[in-house]
This record gives C-alpha cells, structure tokens and sequence, in this order.
C-alpha cells in the first residue's frame, strides 16, 4: 500500500510527517487530509493560531509532493465548510499518534549519536594508548 507524509505548516513553519500513513490511492490520501484540516480547524482556533495560514503538503515516499492543501481553500466566505466530506476522527488520531513517534524516534537518534560519538571518542584514546604502549616498546629493544 502507498505511504503518504502529510507535512504541516502554521504561518510558514513546517513540522515534517517523518513517519507517514498508507492509503490505497493519492486521491484517498487528499480526501483524509481535506477532512483531517476541516478537524484541526476548530482546535486551533482554541489555541489562538489562525488556521487559514495553515497547510498541509502531502508527499510520496520518494518525497515528491503531490498536493498543496491550504487550510483556507476549506472554507469560503462566511467560514462555513466548502466539503461536505465527514471529519475524519481515526485520521486525525493517526496524525498525531505519527507526530508523537517522530518525536520519539528523532530523541532516539539524538541519543544514538550521543552515544557513537562517546564510543568514539573512547577508541580515539584507547587507540592513543595502544601506539604509545608500542612506541616505548619498540624504543626498549
């Protein structure tokens, strides 16, 4: 099945979907975006974010985008839903189940890397240690 990210900006900052979710087609993955945006609108509205400069650009595993969705194309004048498409709840839990692992998996790596650079750096003297250890050697014979 078909893997779409489904990055999302406020105002310009992206938060990138680095986990992804699978949909049987590209049309399927725009239609659970347009309805997953229709959802977030109200919430941030709640926390004082203004939705209409938001968006959603949804790429292939490849990274290639495939659609641009801009929160305020949802909605036409007089604020009320342009799509009569059913908000998708299940979608949105997804999102933010997949943002929360990002999360999680991006402390990982950090720690990761934490922990190869010490390990390094732990060779790097023991390394040190060996070539003295040889050199006083080789000047004693």
């Amino acid at each position: 099945m078909p893997q779409f990210f489904f990055h999302f900006s406020d105002a310009g900052e992206i938060e990138n979907d680095e986990i992804g979710v699978e949909f049987d087609s590209a049309e399927q993955a725009y239609l659970e975006a347009v309805a997953t945006a229709r959802s977030l609108w109200p919430e941030l509205l709640s926390a004082r974010r203004d939705p209409s400069r938001c968006a959603f650009e949804i790429t292939n595993a490849e990274g290639a985008v495939l659609f641009h969705l801009p929160f305020s194309e949802l909605f036409e004048g007089d604020r009320e839903p342009a799509l009569s498409r059913p908000v998708t709840i299940e979608l949105h839990k997804r999102l933010t189940e997949t943002h929360a692992r990002a999360q999680l998996a991006r402390e990982d790596v950090r720690r990761g890397i934490t922990q190869a650079h010490a390990s390094l750096r732990d060779i790097t003297n023991l390394m040190a240690q060996i070539s003295a250890y040889g050199e006083r050697s080789a000047a004693r014979k």
